[in-house]
């Protein structure tokens, strides 16, 4: 639970971080939202002991599935998810 807590503390913060350095708060939103769903999709693949490419594959698909569903789809919202895929890469490694 306190691994958790830390996980939402950090993402709570670079959300912030990322929109005062004036980036759309779309795009904040896609980049956290990934790189949280990656930490967690992780954690969750290691405890069940699952591949390591298996929380890419989760997050990368959810972020394609949400894009597609949109009214219209942005390339600008797939080059944040997949830096916040990148980021919660970097923090689990």
């Amino acid at each position: 639970m306190k691994y958790i807590l830390i996980i939402i503390l950090m993402m709570t913060l670079t959300y912030f971080n990322l929109f005062s350095a004036n980036i759309e708060p779309d795009k904040a939103w896609h980049f956290t939202g990934c790189a949280g769903l990656y930490i967690l999709a992780d954690c969750v693949a290691e405890w069940v002991d699952l591949p390591d490419y298996v929380p890419f594959l989760f997050v990368g698909a959810v972020a394609v599935g949400k894009e597609l569903s949109d009214p219209y789809f942005n390339w600008q919202d797939i080059k944040y998810d997949a830096l916040g895929i990148g980021f919660g890469f970097m923090v689990r490694w």
